[in-house]
């Protein structure tokens, strides 16, 4: 088993609750032993109907690692939400997405703004976010 990483700063994850995001987060909780902040882009429903699904499945899991480990639950850091209204937007990226759109329509609308947060602000961790305000504003 690894040592222990706590000394060590945080690890930002984007977590959707989902099966690649929740493999990363375990990985880095059971195996790693690090410290996660994670974070969670939060959308209108109408645009994306999966958020409730998202947050439930986000808060089962949070409940299974804390029963099942507490040490590791003791690791994961509050969720930070952000709205993904308040996610900058930049028009070179945006403009290349909308290229990429017309060449194949079947890209998901979610890929623009997960571009958006990984090429526009290189550690997105350090955006103006609060732990203790839902839907912050980036």
């Amino acid at each position: 088993m690894h040592e222990r990483k706590n000394d060590a700063a945080p690890v930002a994850l984007l977590w959707t609750g989902g099966w690649d995001s929740t493999f990363r987060l375990l990985t880095l909780l059971l195996v790693e032993r690090r410290v996660v902040q994670s974070y969670y882009i939060v959308d209108r429903p109408r645009h994306r109907p999966g958020v409730p699904a998202e947050q439930q499945a986000m808060a089962r899991i949070r409940d299974l690692i804390a029963r099942r480990d507490p040490d590791a639950a003791s690791r994961l850091l509050p969720t930070i939400e952000c709205a993904v209204d308040a996610i900058p937007t930049d028009p070179k990226l945006t403009a290349h997405y909308e290229g990429c759109l017309r060449q194949d329509s079947s890209a998901a609308s979610t890929n623009g703004w997960r571009a958006t947060v990984l090429l526009t602000a290189s550690t997105p961790w350090n955006w103006p976010f609060t732990a203790t305000t839902k839907h912050a504003s980036c």
